[in-house]
């Protein structure tokens, strides 16, 4: 896609820039639904049909995490940004809630929610960046490529 808008090229950039699709939901239960409309045809447009699952997949578990524990169950809202290119297409999903203790995510501990909706988004994307200061909300960025290849990563 010539003159295709640019990904900035680090997540805190991307949390402040602004991008070709933007919308923003309410953090409820309906947000992960009202997120993949806003996103489906140009997802399909960017990666194709035999990755469209997988960005709608990724981009509802990262609305869902913030729907669950950003806010606390207080009225909050969720931020889509979305940059298809003629490569990649990357997707910001924010938040401006309590943060998240990413590390803990990960960990390999025995608890409740083992972090399987984080482990299935870096799984599905291309590429997967995670940024949560304490207080300052959550940012996800997912990039996905034509094909699941993470080599070009």
């Amino acid at each position: 896609m010539p003159g295709s808008p640019i990904l900035p090229p680090d997540i805190e950039r991307a949390r402040h820039a602004s991008a070709p699709v933007e919308t923003v939901v309410t953090a409820d239960e309906s947000a992960p639904a009202r997120a993949r409309f806003a996103i489906a045809d140009v997802a399909r447009a960017t990666v194709g049909a035999a990755r469209l699952n997988d960005v709608l997949v990724a981009v509802s578990e990262a609305v869902t995490n913030a729907v669950h524990h950003a806010y606390e169950g207080a009225y909050g809202e969720i931020t889509i940004k979305v940059w298809p290119g003629s490569e990649t297409l990357g997707v910001l999903v924010s938040d401006e809630g309590r943060g998240l203790d990413v590390p803990a995510l990960f960990a390999e501990a025995d608890r409740p929610h083992p972090g399987l909706g984080m482990r299935l988004m870096r799984t599905l994307a291309s590429d997967f960046r995670i940024l949560s200061p304490p207080r300052d909300g959550t940012s996800v960025l997912l990039i996905f490529r034509p094909s699941r290849d993470t080599a070009a990563a």
